[in-house]
């Protein structure tokens, strides 16, 4: 096939959306029917083409997260010797890389690909970003712990070093794995894009390497960019641009708020109602740019309501008047589906909603349906309840806690979870 590198490549455990970028799911085929399986501990089975092997163990590893498009063609890109890895969508991608430099003791130079945006980066089923890079801390550190030489990582997706928060994240990253770094504070990718492939924000004595040959370079389509991202960090507002609403006719006895908690950087909808009216609240985003190819919306949330009777549902609108439920829109959750109907007595009765609930935190993944594509989109998280005892007023029940939304391109049907997985070494 004439590939020059060692290539590691994710079985079937990678499902493809059927409207998705075909090479994607070719690339995947092609290289399973034509590979001998191994097993890397820890990360996930995978597939390793003998005949590829390095005349020598390579000190380059390249890692391509799976929600980016065109896989095949980078692969075929990277430069003559070098260890390709695939990181599988389904899992936490910091343990894979995590996992496989402890089985790649001379790697020093590290390159990964993936959706980018100022001070975050998507790895497999996670983003890590200024406020999750600390619970990534004791694997970060690992990283490059045996490394012999002057260690150094590439970030390869959009914009990962602009701003304060790009800066921030590129110097803290430095600073947990002791490499040199080399981002983007621009987009990556093609010039009919607006792209170019410049990591020109630099951290540490080095000159920047591409992994990559000037063909692809020159002819790779797209880039590397997550389209909206919002950890709602370290403010006492809410982001601009988000807006809360509150009606219903006991709105006002006592009071649903909504506000930012700022220990944990996350939405709260606290509602407190002891009267015998409904209550409803909104939590508008701003209008969201969605790609006119297949997106994905994605949060983290964990609520507690009176089952059946009280809950939360996701609205969108492309004119920031006439919201429609989402489902109801064509959008299909990929995780964190609602829970069950609820009888509120008011819009969302009879519908299907997160109700019930323990706060256990769930990530929620929703395809964006085919008439949101390329449109300008309003999101609203929607409360209500039904007035009847559903709230308990010390704070701890009848809430909604939100939190890490995004909108992202993803060639692959994901099943995001939240949570770090234990590297295996």
């Amino acid at each position: 096939m004439g590939y020059q590198n060692s290539t590691f490549i994710i079985p079937q455990t990678t499902r493809y959306a059927s409207n998705q970028n075909a090479s994607n799911q070719n690339a995947s085929n092609h290289y399973v029917s034509a590979c001998t399986e191994v097993h890397c501990p820890g990360i996930f089975d995978i597939f390793f083409q003998q005949s590829l092997r390095p005349p020598s163990l390579p000190n380059t590893l390249v890692v391509i997260d799976a929600n980016v498009l065109h896989i095949e063609q980078l692969i075929k890109g990277v430069n003559p010797g070098n260890k390709v890895i695939v990181l599988d969508p389904n899992q936490d991608g910091i343990s894979q890389i995590t996992t496989c430099l402890a089985h790649e003791p001379t790697i020093s130079q590290l390159h990964i690909i993936s959706h980018g945006a100022p001070g975050l980066i998507q790895l497999g089923n996670n983003i890590l970003s200024l406020s999750t890079i600390s619970d990534y801390s004791q694997y970060l550190k690992r990283w490059f712990s045996n490394c012999p030489t002057s260690p150094a990582i590439a970030l390869y997706g959009c914009n990962v070093a602009a701003g304060d928060a790009g800066a921030e994240f590129i110097e803290t990253l430095h600073c947990l794995t002791g490499a040199n770094i080399s981002a983007s504070t621009t987009i990556t990718g093609h010039i009919s894009v607006g792209g170019n492939w410049e990591l020109d924000a630099t951290i540490g004595d080095h000159t920047p390497q591409i992994a990559f040959n000037q063909k692809l370079i020159t002819h790779y389509p797209a880039h590397f960019p997550i389209t909206f991202s919002e950890d709602f960090e370290a403010s006492l507002n809410l982001p601009s641009g988000w807006e809360t609403t509150l009606d219903g006719p006991n709105a006002f006895n006592p009071v649903i708020e909504v506000f930012l908690v700022v220990d944990s950087n996350e939405v709260i909808i606290f509602a407190s109602n002891s009267s015998d009216e409904d209550v409803d609240a909104d939590l508008f985003s701003p209008t969201i740019q969605i790609p006119d190819t297949y997106s994905v919306l994605s949060f983290t949330h964990s609520y507690e309501w009176e089952p059946g009777f009280d809950g939360v549902a996701l609205f969108a609108s492309t004119d920031d008047v006439n919201f429609t439920e989402i489902t109801e829109l064509g959008g299909v959750f990929l995780s964190g589906a609602y829970d069950d109907t609820v009888d509120t007595g008011g819009i969302l009765d009879g519908l299907e909603a997160w109700t019930g609930g323990d706060f256990s935190e769930e990530t929620v993944v929703i395809v964006l349906p085919d008439n949101l594509l390329g449109e300008g989109v309003q999101f609203d998280w929607y409360v209500e309840t039904d007035g009847f005892g559903a709230i308990n007023p010390d704070f701890d029940a009848g809430s909604y806690f939100l939190d890490n939304v995004s909108v992202l391109t993803a060639p692959t049907v994901t099943s995001i979870t939240r949570g770090l997985t234990q590297p295996t070494e």
